[in-house]
């Protein structure tokens, strides 16, 4: 009897000691993995987005500067020029959030890429710059060394943070609608093509009629409904796929932007191949010249000093005259 409770005792104090070695490995576990996740987030950036005012970077040899006015970010060399606010407020982000995952310490920068750096990324907040270099990739990690102006250490970081830089100022455009209107908004059309000796002109104006559901002879009340309609200037219906085309290209995104555009014949806008004037629901005209330039087909909108890039599909769409926009659908 003895014996067996002396065996049971020298296992109840095993199984104590391995609960004991259990809890002790799951400790350092968690704290090897606390080290672990600590040391690759170490944070670099002090910079507040909310401050942050300038950002200079280069990209395939284009030194590129962005600035905040009036919480949008623009080109410091030509304000006027549409870039992508999500592309720019990508690299604010990136920039604020910036961290490594291992610091190397005082090194030599010169094994790491970073004496002659393949990119520099300068930040301005508070009148105070902040700049980070990066350097190679490390081709077994993937990830890439940098180090920040005033720190000697050189630190490692995964290689999609310099992502947000890779834009040059063409690339950072934004496609977007100069005409600024939707097509819902446009109540009139009126549009002119130079072809031949004599412009012609072809008005249309939206119209919202009133038709009847239901069978007149069923001896039940019919439904009450609208319909629109486009009509030409002798009332006759135009045909609706046409004039969605019309309205669908001139109110579409344009392609590129010159700010500071040459002389209007450069375009083929000082005698348009096309003038549109649309009229909005409150009753504004807004006026829209297209063009064929040597690089391809140009959009001005009256009062904008800009000249845009658009599609040959555009000019189409107004390639019709009144006799052609019958009452017909083509869609079918």
């Amino acid at each position: 009897m003895r014996a067996k409770q002396k065996t049971l005792t020298l296992l109840l104090a095993a199984l104590a000691v391995l609960a004991a070695a259990l809890a002790l490995a799951v400790w350092c576990g968690d704290r090897a993995a606390a080290a672990s996740e600590a040391e690759n987030h170490i944070p670099l950036s002090p910079l507040n987005g909310a401050a942050l005012e300038r950002i200079e970077y280069s990209c395939e040899g284009e030194s590129v500067v962005l600035i905040r006015q009036d919480g949008q970010w623009v080109l410091e060399r030509d304000p006027a020029y549409h870039i992508s606010q999500t592309r720019a407020q990508a690299m604010a982000d990136a920039l604020c959030s910036l961290a490594a995952n291992r610091t190397l310490g005082g090194t030599d920068t010169a094994a790491y890429g970073l004496d002659a750096p393949r990119q520099t990324v300068t930040a301005a907040a508070d009148g105070q710059s902040w700049t980070v270099c990066f350097g190679d990739e490390n081709e077994l990690t993937g990830d890439v060394y940098l180090r920040v102006e005033g720190d000697s250490a050189v630190y490692t970081a995964d290689a999609s943070v310099q992502d947000p830089f890779a834009y040059t100022a063409l690339q950072l455009f934004e496609a977007f609608s100069p005409v600024g209107l939707s097509t819902g908004e446009i109540t009139a059309i009126e549009y002119t093509r130079a072809d031949g000796e004599t412009p012609q002109t072809v008005r249309l104006r939206k119209v919202s009629r009133l038709v009847q559901n239901g069978e007149a002879d069923s001896g039940e009340e019919s439904e009450a409904a609208y319909e629109t309609a486009w009509l030409l200037a002798d009332d006759t219906q135009a045909s609706t796929s046409l004039v969605t085309v019309m309205l669908s290209q001139i109110t579409a995104n344009v392609s590129g932007q010159i700010t500071a555009p040459e002389a209007d014949a450069a375009y083929g806008l000082e005698t348009p191949a096309v003038t549109v004037a649309l009229t909005d629901s409150e009753g504004a005209v807004h006026t829209v010249r297209l063009g064929m330039g040597a690089g391809g087909c140009y959009l001005a909108v009256e009062g904008d000093a800009s000249v845009y890039q658009t599609d040959l599909e555009t000019l189409d769409a107004f390639a019709h005259t009144a006799a052609e926009l019958t009452a017909q659908d083509t869609a079918g």
